[in-house]
């Protein structure tokens, strides 16, 4: 079975480790998959990782907030699609482990079942607390 997030390449052919194993060794971050961003937007100059963490925080609250709503709301149908994107950006920057847990709640609401989506969703916003530092952090190095 495939890995269900984005594969990403960068110029030099190197990809960012999916490792399942130890996800806060030192990180909550990948960081082959920040180098990659900040080799991506080498040309658009310093703050180019630093915007794209911005924008993922802008539209992260929006969605943690609707993802609280439909889990207290019992609603499947919005559960899955909101966890479907936060999945994809929180891949995109390197929170494997943020992404991992969004793809469960998506699954979950998918499927209809949300029995245990609060835990899974407390276990989320926790991992959500550690990748801000951990980001906020990486755009102070910049």
């Amino acid at each position: 079975m495939s890995e269900p997030f984005p594969i990403l390449t960068s110029p030099s052919g190197t990809t960012p480790s999916f490792s399942k194993s130890s996800p806060h060794a030192s990180s909550p971050l990948d960081r082959q998959a920040l180098e990659l961003l900040r080799e991506l937007g080498s040309d658009e100059g310093e703050n180019f990782l630093c915007r794209v963490v911005e924008m993922f925080f802008n539209s992260a609250r929006v969605q943690l907030e609707k993802m609280e709503r439909a889990v207290g709301e019992g609603d499947g149908d919005a559960l899955w699609q909101v966890a479907h994107a936060l999945k994809s950006s929180s891949a995109t920057l390197g929170a494997l482990n943020l992404s991992r847990l969004c793809l469960e709640l998506e699954r979950r609401g998918r499927r209809g079942l949300l029995q245990g989506a609060e835990g899974l969703l407390t276990d989320l916003l926790q991992e959500y607390a550690l990748v801000s530092r951990a980001l906020k952090a990486e755009c102070m190095r910049s």
